[in-house]
């Protein structure tokens, strides 16, 4: 049976800098599943699919809000992609606090593989919306944290905050650590079937 009444938080350490996530990923494609319960795969899955396909808005709001909720956060911004389309999640949460005005390459098809200074001229941010002592910023996937280190120094310019960086999916190469268990009411609204219609397990 799949429990959607724990959702599992980790937490990884990279340079100083702290990242909490709540599945581990080896890659996009590819799960890695460090556990077999049902539940663990589950949301694996589940959150690999919705980089790709968007499943199941109403799982995933239930998940911002429970992280919200545990770190006591005054507000959240969503990180965009390198589109100026918005991406899934700036859309499941109507998040557009920083937006892309203009395209650049996406990290994967990169040479170096890094964020250079003058992405700061490709985004758009809402300065005067972005108020409290405590922010959330939070992706989809965090791959080696440099997109979130970006960010939080491009804020912490103009606000004067504490950052908690988030991502559904945190990448095993970070040596994440399972902290906690956090318990939330599962809504009757959240389409099971469709959640499991949508696990496609790849090994």
């Amino acid at each position: 049976m799949i429990n959607l009444e724990k959702l599992q938080l980790y937490k990884a350490e990279k340079d100083g800098n702290t990242y909490y996530g709540s599945v581990i990923w080896k890659s996009m494609f590819r799960a890695r599943l460090y556990k077999e319960e049902h539940g663990n795969l589950y949301r694996q899955q589940q959150i690999i699919n919705f980089k790709n396909r968007n499943i199941n808005t109403k799982y995933f709001r239930k998940v911002v809000e429970v992280i919200e909720n545990y770190f006591k956060t005054d507000l959240t911004i969503v990180i965009p992609g390198s589109s100026v389309k918005l991406t899934n999640l700036q859309k499941l949460l109507n998040n557009t606090y920083i937006t892309r005005i203009k395209e650049v390459s996406q990290m994967k098809y990169r040479e170096k593989r890094k964020i250079e200074e003058s992405e700061v001229e490709t985004l758009h941010i809402k300065w005067a919306e972005i108020k409290g002592n405590k922010i959330l910023l939070i992706d989809d996937m965090i791959t080696t944290g440099s997109t979130m280190e970006f960010y939080k120094q491009i804020l912490k310019t103009k606000i004067n905050a504490e950052f908690i960086c988030y991502g559904f999916g945190l990448n095993n190469k970070l040596n994440p650590v399972h902290i906690k268990d956090l318990s939330y009411e599962v809504n009757d609204d959240i389409n099971i079937d469709e959640l499991l219609n949508g696990i496609r397990v790849v090994v």
